[in-house]
């Protein structure tokens, strides 16, 4: 009878390092700065991510909500892996003029499966972004941000991760541009990379 309680409880603790590696797959984070696009359009972003030897796809349908906030919603895959993101990005103080700073953050809400597990996070990361021109309609952008993520999943009822982010992205033109950036939760960093269509 001991021993079966042995094994229960270490299949458990498995099964949640398992679930607990999968929530930080989700590689989704911060695609742009948080100064946000022109009222009214919309942003289609195509993207490659990963760490620790996995690498997989994600995608990002974002739309200009006011003149300095977007909202956003993104799906990745990863290590067999599925998540989805909800988010809203804000500046919320501009520094102005040709070269501005800006400070607020993003609030996030995803949803992951896979592995046989489920779960939901929920994240809040205030930052700062640097955007300037730099001549002919291209423009240059930098993003960091320290902030917190909760998870609950099927067998865990929560946990706690920082979220730490950098990142940058040149815009080629007002409608195409590329960028990276990096994440990491809870330890775990994430590399993602790939080009955004503004229309």
């Amino acid at each position: 009878m001991r021993h079966m309680r042995m094994l229960f409880w270490a299949a458990t603790a498995c099964t949640a390092l398992a679930w607990a590696a999968a929530a930080r797959a989700q590689f989704l984070g911060q695609s742009g700065p948080l100064e946000g696009m022109a009222t009214g359009s919309r942003m289609l972003g195509a993207y490659v991510g990963g760490g620790a030897g996995d690498v997989g796809p994600a995608a990002e349908l974002r739309f200009a909500t006011a003149p300095h906030a977007t909202v956003g919603l993104g799906a990745s895959v990863e290590n067999k892996t599925f998540g989805m993101q909800a988010d809203a990005r804000a500046g919320l103080l501009n520094t102005g003029g040709d070269d501005p700073l800006e400070l607020g953050g993003q609030l996030a809400a995803g949803f992951l499966t896979g592995g046989g597990s489920t779960g939901f996070y929920g994240q809040a990361v205030p930052g700062a972004s640097f955007d300037w021109s730099v001549g002919r309609g291209q423009s240059f952008s930098t993003w960091a941000g320290l902030g917190f993520r909760l998870t609950a999943a099927t067998h865990q009822v929560g946990r706690g991760d920082g979220v730490v982010r950098v990142g940058a992205r040149f815009n080629f033109s007002p409608t195409v541009n590329f960028g990276a950036s990096l994440e990491d939760v809870g330890g775990t960093s994430r590399i993602i990379a790939g080009a955004g269509y503004t229309f």
